[in-house]
């Protein structure tokens, strides 16, 4: 079964792999063959490696498609969960909002109906 890498949380992956093993940035680094700094921007998700990178990160953590499918679940889930709060946000949004000027508006003429009774 191909690697379905646009759905693999690479971040997560090497993170949760690495601190399982107690493994630093430097050994994972060199075993992928790459820099630790490079490893602590992957899990930062500061970059997203190129393909040839991430199947030498899966093979140095010897992980089969079982161990894969779960990364590949918690990211859809994520993904599944962001989406579904950006609906109930833009659902919950009023359709008429009030902007500070416009209170401040009302504010003033409350005031100025008070002054005149």
């Amino acid at each position: 079964m191909p690697i379905d890498y646009e759905n693999l949380d690479i971040s997560r992956l090497v993170k949760t792999e690495r601190e399982q093993r107690s493994l630093d940035l430097e050994e994972v680094g060199s075993g992928v063959g790459t820099s630790a700094n490079y490893i602590f921007r992957i899990e930062k998700g500061r970059v997203k490696p190129p393909i040839h990178v991430i199947e030498k990160i899966i093979k140095y953590f010897d992980l089969d498609d079982k161990k894969l499918e779960l990364y590949r679940s918690l990211t859809k889930q994520s993904k599944d969960e962001v989406d579904g709060k950006e609906e109930r946000e833009e659902a919950t949004k009023p359709t008429d909002a009030i902007n500070v000027v416009d209170i401040e508006v009302l504010r003033k003429k409350k005031s100025d109906k008070k002054s005149m009774d």
